[in-house]
């Protein structure tokens, strides 16, 4: 199963890959891989499933605003039940960038 969700940030990408690192910091995920502008994320839910990944991609929306892009992959995500633990393994994780961000503006 796999999910994505896309939205603004208004401050300039660099602070954007900060929030992103302090948002990944808040919570209980592992840092898989990091790049400028690219962080693969991993939680491994025990016995049995395979480890969820959430791909962050940041890209210059102008040069005061960026855009996250959000993907989420669940090999083993099969029914609705599923899709709504995913869903909010993503919202939670955008709220944290979010709130980062926010700090960073004020």
């Amino acid at each position: 199963m796999k999910l994505s969700d896309q939205f603004r940030l208004d401050i300039p990408l660099e602070d954007a890959s900060w929030a992103c690192g302090e948002a990944i910091a808040s919570m209980d995920w592992d840092l898989e891989s990091i790049e400028p502008h690219r962080l693969v994320l991993r939680k491994d839910l025990g016995f049995l499933r395979d480890t969820l990944k959430i791909e962050v991609l940041l890209s210059e929306a102008d040069p005061d605003a960026t855009t996250v892009m959000l993907n989420m992959k669940d090999p083993w995500g099969l029914g609705p039940s599923d899709k709504r633990h995913l869903s909010g393994q993503m919202n939670s994780l955008r709220n944290a960038v979010e709130v980062a961000a926010r700090k960073l503006a004020d």
